[in-house]
């Protein structure tokens, strides 16, 4: 007969790149003789379903200082667990996070006759079940990124709470002037039917003829469907080249072209967010809570725009793509737990 009185902890891991749960177990004078028993406990502290605790019981998910809990049909476990000890449940899944740097000419989604999707750059040992997180049109380069976690999809593509993404430009005679960077950063141009909004734009590369600018650095914090080639467009110029460098916190780094690498884990931390504060701000003001989260004004010799502070801490350069190394600051998301994830649709991105 194994006996719960006075646990010192249960601790739970619900899901990768989150902090545990901790559960403070007191007396309990119930016996544990079968594997039903021990699951109905853990389902009466709020620690998953029982179907789900008998789950990760199968696959040896559960352990008592170290050890594996097991229910062997012949006879019970004898697990009495007094104070000081640890019950460790380990729900995680192993989910894939996935950077890859795509070239020119590859699609992210619905490939059409002779296309190359830009999964395929990512090796089979790495690959398994990964979707790719938003967008980047066949004629841009750059940072792309592929999991196989909902939820973190979501924590990446959630409207009202934007991170910022990074683009380097080229464009074509006639380059570009002050004035032009200056219409397109003030957030008063009309893309696809609605106001684009303010956005840092800085400059890169002079044309030594003109004076004028070849090249520009832009930092956005929404997604327009081809918004940067539109923007461009607006100020009478044409893009030659755009490569995304930086999605939040992450970046190319010296990521080669058509190479891919795994996030680490506090790359993936990074993203997380507290949704306890963040659900219940949506229901009273949603844009208000994304500008608190994300939003700094900020001032540049180019403009004055709110945006996240992440984009104005980003360097460049004026002869290679800079890749950039900024702070970010992780939160605890607190959910509830839950047997399945969600499925999320991506949303738009620029390209």
């Amino acid at each position: 007969i194994a006996t719960m009185s006075r646990v010192g902890e249960i601790i739970v891991y619900a899901e990768a790149g989150h902090d545990p749960r901790t559960y403070d177990v007191h007396d309990d004078n119930k016996l544990i003789e079968t594997q039903h028993d021990f699951s109905q406990f853990l389902r009466r502290k709020g620690i998953f379903s029982a179907t789900h605790i008998k789950r990760l019981i199968r696959v040896n998910k559960i352990t008592l200082d170290g050890t594996v809990v097991r229910f062997p049909r012949e006879k019970p476990l004898i697990a009495y667990i007094p104070s000081q000890h640890s019950l460790v449940i380990d729900a995680r899944k192993n989910y894939s996070y996935v950077a890859v740097h795509k070239p020119r000419g590859y699609v992210t989604n619905a490939p059409q006759a002779g296309e190359v999707q830009a999964s395929s750059l990512i090796p089979p040992s790495m690959a398994g079940s990964l979707s790719c997180i938003g967008r980047l049109d066949k004629d841009s380069e750059g940072l792309l990124l592929f999991t196989s976690d909902p939820t973190f999809t979501y924590d990446i593509i959630n409207p009202y709470v934007p991170h910022t993404k990074e683009y380097h430009v080229w464009v074509s005679s006639p380059y570009l002037t002050h004035e032009h960077l200056q219409r397109m950063a003030e957030g008063e141009m009309i893309i696809m039917g609605s106001k684009i909004k303010k956005c840092v734009v800085e400059p890169l590369d002079v044309d030594p003829d003109s004076g004028r600018f070849i090249s520009f650095r832009i930092v956005l914090t929404e997604g327009k469907n081809r918004q940067i080639r539109r923007m461009v467009d607006n100020v009478g110029s044409s893009v030659t080249r755009l490569v995304r460098v930086r999605i939040g916190h992450v970046t190319l780094l010296d990521l080669e072209e058509g190479k891919c690498r795994r996030l680490t884990p506090e790359e993936v931390a990074g993203f997380r967010h507290d949704w306890s504060k963040i659900d219940k701000a949506q229901n009273n003001d949603h844009r208000k809570v994304a500008e608190e989260r994300e939003g700094s004004t900020s001032k540049t010799n180019i403009i004055t725009a709110d945006v996240p502070t992440e984009a104005i801490t980003s360097s460049t350069s004026s002869s290679t793509i800079a890749t950039t190394t900024t702070t970010t600051t992780t939160t605890t998301r607190k959910r509830p737990l839950k047997d399945e994830d969600e499925d999320e649709e991506d949303n738009e991105e620029e390209g």
